[in-house]
């Protein structure tokens, strides 16, 4: 993995062109079978292969396939699930109806020299470096030969009091990744738990130091992360560890998150010597480049580029009829709806794999209720009468599992009537021996497995100094261990094609979502460096940007269209799935799904041509565009203490940066008058806030307890904008308004 190769040519692809605790395991993997269709006869068999795949525009489906059976369990099994050649089948019609596609860019590093713009390191401040044991000591000491002043820290070591003393000062805070090259070939999981615990150290060392600056009120001049994958980040050398490039999502969160400072990314190769990377990370530090720079063991370096390719949906492979595609990510939601497209075109057995509980039928007395609200105040009544009252939070949780169900069990007699079979399992995909079981059952019912699609996630958003190990493990491990324990269970699988759903986080930050950033970075590289092990199967990391519905409010939506970010439609986004499925041909790519973002470019006239959707410039007062599409306000500390929730249309309060004790006596009296002079009101209606309409009991629409807080809390500051408002104690409603 350490032999020189030669460079490749300027602005060429690389590789891609070349071919805390887990939770507790699940008692049993429950599942459920649904009825099949009727076995053919092996009259009816012979006669469905002699059936011509003759296709046209909006028929493609009842000609293209036959109805979908299980496969036979004999020597053939793993010929009949092989992917069928290529036809002349036009998708236009069904994929692209009004003739656009959803925006497609790949990711490309492209050779580029360094900018002449310098930039002037502070002298005073404290630079902070995670100690890797390899560059980082080189680090240091060639950083104090240049007059600079810096120090280690580990787990280990932490700040000295003497230089917790030049806090106040800091100036910078370089994080740098352990390498663990997969130097054997053909293991893909070689070191993977000591480089995840690598990464996740290098985390709670950064949440530290985020706290740190929260507590002295002062953020440092730059934040850089480094990574020894190949110099491409990961894209070029199948040595490379996917994982080491998760410290590289976090550097998109941190510039989201601290717009002030410059947050930057580096990779190297492996075997580079430590000085030569020192003295080319200062030099770095010295002009005002790229967020993300490689350099390779040639000294060429390298920055990102997104490039437009659409694919060619005349040229379609069609996996054979009766084979079986794992779906992870439940049987509801976005994943659902490529499910249900994908059965549109190929009669599969798709096995859709979520945490939801199976469906069960339900009641005749909620069926009639067709919506939320309908429902909510179907349960409250029943309630009242049965002498049980619901609370808002249990009746909230009531509806919602009911919708949950209903969802399922429609979406899979959707699949079924589409002509293929389906079947559900609920377990946890961070569980491996439990995943390592259900594929084994799957294979021996089904047959051989021809596709995954990856698409299972949570969040837990808080910014990167609140965040706990417990809701990091939560995010991170669903993405990255679902992943890895499907791939190893899968392993001797005729896989064809592999597609994970991975974010825009990953490639341009967004505030709270640190851990989600760096699993989809993980996933992003991971595709490269499964394609060398995997040369017959496609692999494709898909970067959603937003999602209509969901967290995707009207509000949200209104400002993500405002930056000129698209909020992708499920159908449009489906259908741009299920061609990544069938009219995708390259063995590896990190797609950019949805039009709106953009990688930053540097030349030697300027340092950086910044997109409405990239981190912030260094100095900048305002927040990055992102991060005000989730309603932060530029005061420092405020940032760091709220929270991207949706907007209730409230103004943000301006808070002032220390907190005073007050005598409540006089603010008491003060109040009174005030309030007196100049009161403070507000009109409340469902046309102005649209959330009224689903905080409903007893068929009323009832003031949220937030909203009643938030209120109190922009009057306090109209009559006392000199105080901060921290938050209120033994808050209780008594009755709803």
């Amino acid at each position: 993995g350490n032999d020189d190769k030669p460079t490749p040519p300027t602005d060429a692809p690389h590789k891609d062109d070349q071919g805390a605790e887990e939770e507790k395991k699940n008692e049993a993997c429950q599942s459920v079978d649904l009825p099949t269709e009727p076995a053919l006869t092996s009259n009816d068999k012979a006669e469905q292969k002699a059936t011509e795949v003759s296709v046209a525009d909006t028929k493609l489906e009842a000609e293209a396939t036959a109805v979908a059976q299980p496969v036979d369990h004999d020597s053939n099994s793993e010929a009949k699930a092989e992917q069928q050649p290529e036809v002349k089948i036009d998708l236009t019609a069904s994929l692209a109806p009004d003739g656009q596609m959803l925006k497609r860019r790949k990711l490309y590093y492209k050779e580029s020299p360094a900018p002449n713009k310098p930039v002037e390191l502070n002298t005073q401040g404290l630079y902070v470096i995670t100690d890797d044991g390899y560059i980082a000591p080189a680090l240091c000491a060639a950083m104090q030969q240049f007059g600079l002043q810096a120090c280690l820290i580990s787990k280990d070591q932490p700040l000295t009091d003497q230089q917790l003393r030049l806090a106040d000062r800091f100036a910078g805070l370089i994080a740098i990744m352990p390498s663990f090259p997969l130097y054997e070939h053909g293991d893909l999981f070689f070191k993977r738990g000591v480089a995840e615990e690598a990464l996740k150290d290098c985390f709670k060392l950064v949440r530290q130091q985020c706290q740190l600056w929260k507590q002295v009120g002062q953020t440092p001049d730059f934040f850089l992360t480094v990574t020894r994958m190949d110099g491409h980040f990961g894209t070029f050398d199948e040595a490379s560890n996917p994982i080491e490039a998760g410290l590289h999502g976090l550097a998109k969160v941190v510039a989201q998150e601290y717009p002030r400072l410059r947050s930057r990314s580096f990779d190297f190769c492996v075997d580079t010597d430590p000085g030569h990377i020192a003295t080319q990370i200062l030099a770095e530090l010295m002009v005002d480049g790229s967020n993300e720079v490689g350099i390779d063991r040639h000294n060429v370096r390298r920055i990102p580029v997104l490039r437009e390719e659409k694919l060619d949906l005349t040229k379609v492979n069609l996996p054979a009829p009766g084979s079986t595609v794992i779906v992870t990510g439940g049987a509801r939601g976005v994943t659902a709806d490529c499910a249900k497209l994908l059965a549109q075109h190929c009669k599969l057995n798709f096995v859709l794999v979520g945490r939801s509980p199976i469906p069960v039928p339900e009641w005749t007395q909620t069926k009639s209720a067709k919506t939320a609200r309908d429902l909510k105040t179907l349960l409250y009544q029943q309630s009242k009468q049965s002498g049980k009252s619901l609370s808002p939070k249990q009746l909230e949780g009531e509806c919602r599992r009911i919708l949950v169900n209903r969802e399922i069990a429609q979406n899979i007699s959707d699949i079924r009537a589409l002509g293929s079979q389906v079947e559900y399992i609920s377990l946890d995909v961070r569980d491996d021996s439990l995943i390592a079981q259900v594929v084994e059952d799957i294979h021996q019912r089904y047959g051989s497995i021809v596709g995954l699609i990856h698409g299972a996630g949570v969040l837990a958003d808080r910014y990167i100094c609140d965040k706990t190990d417990e809701q990091f493990n939560m995010v991170f491990d669903t993405k990255v261990n679902g992943l890895y324990n499907f791939m190893q269970a899968l392993n001797d699988e005729p896989l064809q094609f592999v597609l994970t759903f991975s974010s825009v986080s990953a490639r341009f930050g967004r505030p709270g979502q640190a851990d989600y950033a760096m699993a989809n970075e993980v996933m992003n590289k991971f595709t490269y460096a499964a394609s060398s092990l995997y040369p017959k199967t496609r692999f494709n990391a898909m970067g959603w940007g937003p999602w209509e519905g969901g967290m995707v409010d009207e509000s949200l939506k209104r400002k993500f269209e405002q930056l000129g970010v698209e909020v992708i439609e499920r159908g449009r986004g489906a259908r741009a799935l299920t061609a990544e499925i069938l009219a995708g041909h390259e063995q590896a790519c990190e797609l950019i799904m949805g039009a709106g973002f953009d990688v930053p470019h540097e030349d030697d006239a300027s340092s950086e041509t910044k997109s409405e959707a990239s981190p912030a410039s260094e100095g900048n007062q305002e927040v990055s565009p992102l991060a005000q599409s989730l309603g932060l306000d530029k005061d420092e500390e405020a940032k760091e203490s709220e929270r991207p929730f949706a907007s209730t249309g409230l103004k943000p309060v301006q808070s002032q940066s220390r907190v005073s004790l007050v005598d409540t006596d006089e603010l008491s009296a003060n109040w009174t008058k005030r309030s007196k002079d100049d009161p403070y009101s507000r009109t409340l209606n469902a046309e102005q806030y649209p959330l009224l309409e689903d905080h409903v009991l007893g068929g009323h629409s009832v003031m949220p307890t937030a909203l009643m807080v938030e209120l109190a809390a922009q009057a306090c500051h109209k009559y006392f904008p000199q105080y901060r408002f921290l938050g209120c104690d033994n808050l209780r409603v008594l009755k709803p308004v």
